[in-house]
């Protein structure tokens, strides 16, 4: 398996793991971090669970969440910021790429909004309402399964903070608002 690599196929890792492609990608990207020592069950736990949120669609898929998150470890790299970069700011970046795209139900904001009263643009007041639920959902596994702990409270806010910041990042709509 080529994790770490610009070779993976994410699509063929999750037939070959029966649909664990979350669970292998998160684990070995996020365990080989040094400087952190994770509690193996709770990391476990949050990785099955997101793997589990996410929905059978054909493109906002777990296989999806596990390339993006290769993609933007193997970014780090290239760009030499994984030297820059603490180690609990590089798990930031692993576990916003497994979950950016969590529980995605296959449309898009402005058809969301367009219905005028989905829960979920409801909740986030029609501003970024997946990118929003997809960070919150995130997080509230990371506390769920007690990931957090092997962060000080420092860390934990730097980490929730890029989190949430790289998971915002993906709505496109900013992006064609400036152009």
């Amino acid at each position: 398996v080529k994790i770490g690599s610009w070779d993976l196929s994410t699509l063929k890792l999750e037939d070959d793991t029966k649909g664990r492609v979350i669970q292998v990608v998160g684990h070995r990207l996020l365990v080989g971090l040094n400087g952190i020592e994770w509690h193996k069950p709770s990391l476990s736990g949050f990785l099955v669970e997101l793997e589990r949120s996410y929905l059978s669609n054909h493109y906002h898929s777990a296989a999806h969440g596990a390339d993006c998150s290769n993609a933007l470890t193997l970014l780090v790299q290239s760009l030499s910021l994984k030297d820059t970069l603490e180690p609990h700011q590089h798990a930031a970046v692993v576990i916003a790429g497994l979950g950016h795209d969590v529980g995605h139900p296959g449309r898009t904001n402005p058809f969301l909004l367009s219905l005028q009263k989905h829960p979920v643009a409801l909740l986030y007041n029609d501003e970024r309402v997946l990118e929003s639920f997809h960070s919150s959902f995130t997080m509230a596994l990371l506390y769920k399964y007690n990931v957090t702990k092997v962060f000080n409270r420092e860390q934990l806010f730097a980490v929730r903070w890029l989190v949430i910041q790289l998971i915002l990042a993906t709505d496109t709509k900013p992006m064609f608002e400036e152009l």
